[in-house]
């Protein structure tokens, strides 16, 4: 079966990219056929890093459809038409602000799933904000029919991992995680040093390891992170 897996937040700058970025290395790794669709209009890094780049032989297929309109959630149906006969995972990077128009699109995008034979999973990028918990449990209400599994990755960059103050004393937590196909994870941060060396290096994570742009250590730093980091979305590929 083929699997489409939402990176959301409903906020900007949480880390949905990154998200995206992570999961399809790791679906790279795997040797899995994986395409991405970057719906973020006002910052397409995902596009930027995974345009015209080749793994194992293989390019990567990348695509940038406006989901905040309705033509750009037909395209996208007519690309998971597309590719229904073959075993897929589709990582969707969606833009903040996203959710009312998700709502409109929930019955078309259930028909499509159920008729081309997908799942859906759904990443979500917790900060240590309260209105972050807040927004998750609107998603989740909104969506519960509709999603198969669930991550709820806490983002390093905001916090360490017992630092999710907000989240870890919720009844949401509580409610959700009985839930056995919803987990939750913690995504280290990346160091600062590392985080500059790759700042020019616009490629995929695997690819940057292989590139010589990196030194010995800082080679050895990302492997170590990217171990850990692609650990996070084992139990959705």
């Amino acid at each position: 079966m083929s699997v489409l897996t939402f990176c959301h937040s409903e906020k900007g700058g949480v880390g949905k990219s990154l998200a995206a970025k992570v999961l399809t290395d790791k679906l790279i790794h795997d040797g899995k056929k994986v395409i991405v669709l970057d719906a973020d209009q006002s910052n397409a890094d995902l596009h930027r890093e995974f345009s015209n780049i080749k793994i194992n032989e293989i390019y990567i297929e990348i695509y940038q459809y406006d989901l905040s309109q309705k033509n750009g959630w037909w395209d996208f149906y007519n690309l998971m038409a597309k590719n229904k006969d073959v075993e897929v995972h589709i990582v969707v990077s969606l833009p903040a602000q996203i959710e009312s128009t998700m709502i409109d699109q929930r019955k078309e995008l259930k028909k499509a799933l159920d008729s081309l034979g997908y799942t859906l999973n759904m990443v979500w990028m917790l900060s240590e904000a309260v209105d972050s918990v807040q927004l998750l449990k609107h998603t989740t209400i909104n969506n519960k029919e509709l999603i198969h599994k669930l991550i709820i990755v806490k983002n390093g960059f905001f916090a360490e991992e017992d630092e999710f103050s907000d989240w870890q004393n919720s009844n949401l937590r509580n409610d959700l995680l009985k839930n056995e196909n919803i987990s939750e994870m913690f995504l280290p941060d990346l160091n600062k040093r590392l985080k500059r060396a790759l700042k020019p290096i616009k490629m995929p994570f695997s690819q940057a390891l292989e590139s010589g742009q990196l030194d010995f250590s800082e080679r050895m730093g990302l492997e170590s992170w990217l171990d850990d980091a692609r650990a996070v979305f084992a139990s959705i590929v």
